[in-house]
């Protein structure tokens, strides 16, 4: 074995371990934005299911399956800057029940 074929070996040990350091570095930069991407697209599905439940129940105020039951006067019981109540059947039943929301501290 000659002296060029031990730089060339060693020359393909370095460049392999160079490759080896950047493949090893891609990888992780890919697992970091695939982990904050799924907890960015958790969240964006969770607010999408919560917007869709305010909807819902928002569409409902005043609505009763046995209208007779549901009070002439106003539906909405209070209403401020941080939370609603008010008048609906929620689960369909036919019996009026009252809804509230707020903004809370967390």
């Amino acid at each position: 074995m000659g002296f060029s074929t031990i730089l060339d070996i060693l020359g393909s040990v370095v460049i392999s371990g160079m490759l080896m350091l950047i493949l090893m570095r891609m990888s992780d930069a890919n697992t970091e934005n695939v982990f904050n991407n799924g907890a960015e697209l958790s969240l964006q599905q969770n607010l999408a299911v919560s917007a869709m439940i305010l909807e819902n129940d928002f569409r409902k105020i005043g609505y009763c399956k046995n209208y007779n039951l549901m009070p002439t006067t106003a539906v909405i019981v209070t209403a401020t800057d941080s939370s609603i109540s008010f008048l609906t059947d929620v689960d369909d039943a036919g019996a009026v029940d009252t809804l509230h929301y707020y903004l809370g501290s967390t």
